[in-house]
């Protein structure tokens, strides 16, 4: 699993090195969900984006916090197997304060030894002096115990996501991609510890761009 891991690495910063602008850095991130009834439930989520590395094929060091983000969402559950929610997303970039609106659907399917999500969303971005953007996104993920076939606390697993997402302004259409390749550790509580790789793809259509991120998450119930 390490190896892979590192391989992954290598590959995407190699890929990376391939396209027109290039971004390594981190996210960091921390959520917790509470159920407020059998159905209804909210969770927060707070990350942080830094750049460590940018620059035109051939990056330079060049260390800068790039964003911060808080999202809300109000969720209920539909049957045990898939939910809708609806969220709002604040976050602070240095060209200002943005906010954004999602609208969203999700369901997992359960494997004789895996688990794998399928989420649906739809968000609208507004921010001062900025056109609206409005993107339609579906995440795939693929969750996997590195021992037995069920998820016990404190054993590890692996995980796996992709997500497309198109998006529009007036007058401009685009697409962004999400990689994500991340080992995980369920507590003995109710909660999840993961680390892992995070690359992006950003302006596909026009003048594309790529982000390799370290990510580190850490995401609890009460």
């Amino acid at each position: 699993m390490v190896r892979s891991i590192l391989l992954l690495l290598f590959s995407l910063l190699w890929l990376s090195s391939r396209g027109q602008f290039v971004h390594i850095g981190g996210l960091f991130e921390l959520a917790g969900s509470t159920a407020l009834t059998d159905r209804w439930s909210t969770t927060a989520k707070l990350a942080t984006l830094h750049r460590t590395t940018e620059g035109l094929n051939t990056p330079s060091l060049a260390y800068q916090h790039i964003q911060t983000d808080l999202q809300v969402f109000g969720s209920y559950r539909i049957d045990a197997r898939s939910e809708a929610a609806l969220g709002y997303h604040i976050f602070w970039v240095p060209s200002g304060i943005a906010h954004r609106f999602i609208q969203q659907y999700a369901f997992v399917r359960k494997g004789r030894s895996s688990r794998s999500g399928h989420r649906f969303r739809f968000d609208q971005t507004f921010q001062d002096f900025v056109p609206p953007a409005y993107r339609l996104r579906y995440r795939f993920s693929w969750e996997k115990p590195l021992s037995g076939f069920t998820l016990d606390p404190d054993e590890f697993y692996f995980l796996f996501s992709t997500e497309p997402m198109p998006h529009y302004r007036p007058g401009q259409l685009d697409a962004e991609h999400r990689l994500g390749l991340s080992l995980g550790r369920k507590l003995l509580k109710a909660g999840k510890l993961e680390l892992g790789l995070d690359y992006r793809t950003r302006n596909i259509l026009t003048q594309l761009y790529h982000r390799c991120l370290i990510r580190l998450g850490g995401y609890f119930k009460w």
